[in-house]
């Protein structure tokens, strides 16, 4: 079965607020973030269920080197 991520619009738009921040704080720094954010979902895509439970249901993926979780 192949899956798919779909992006919460809150969720989008604290995305786009983290870029911005890590932008301001470290020029390129937002695009760093960002490029994580897509290999976190690639990983998310490829093995769905390989990350922990939390939240009674949803599974949870930290994105590495930054302090952000995939729900």
């Amino acid at each position: 079965m192949a899956y798919k991520i779909i992006i919460d619009p809150i969720a989008d738009l604290d995305i786009i607020e983290s870029i911005d921040w890590y932008n301001n704080a470290q020029a390129g720094l937002g695009l760093k973030f960002y490029k994580q954010i897509l290999a976190t979902f690639d990983i998310i895509i490829k093995t769905p269920f390989a990350f922990p439970v939390r939240y009674k249901t949803n599974h949870t993926a930290l994105v590495k080197k930054f302090r952000f979780m995939v729900h």
